[in-house]
């Protein structure tokens, strides 16, 4: 019995979501094959390593990239653990890239409750 599961995140971009999970402290294994309980196979467009079962990632028909994994074999993390440091890297490094090419100024504060983005536009 496969435990797989998958989980679209709204990524789109595969340089960026390579970037976050390097960024995360993954390596990243492009076009692979990825292993779950019980020998069960998933073809995946990158993969990064746990020390248990290996979290890949496929881009589905919308353009968007999933995450696929047996969570039941993951080491060191969890689906809403991960999902939610990748979504938030993420979102971080596009508001930021959006930023500079439009001339804003970044304010980036992080306390317990999160991170908080402030975009400021000066105009002269």
């Amino acid at each position: 019995m496969s435990h797989f599961t998958t989980v679209t995140l709204l990524i789109f971009d595969l340089e960026e979501l390579k970037i976050c999970l390097r960024e995360l402290g993954y390596t990243v294994i492009p076009d692979t094959t990825i292993r779950g309980y019980g020998n069960t196979n998933q073809t995946v467009d990158l993969a990064v390593s746990t020390g248990g079962y290996p979290i890949g990632f496929r881009k589905n028909f919308t353009g968007e990239y999933e995450v696929i994994a047996d969570w039941w074999g993951i080491k060191g993390t969890n689906e809403k653990e991960f999902t939610t440091k990748l979504k938030t890297i993420y979102a971080e490094r596009k508001i930021v890239k959006f930023a500079n090419k439009n001339k804003y100024i970044v304010n980036k504060n992080t306390n317990n409750e999160g991170t908080r983005i402030e975009l400021v536009r000066r105009v002269y």
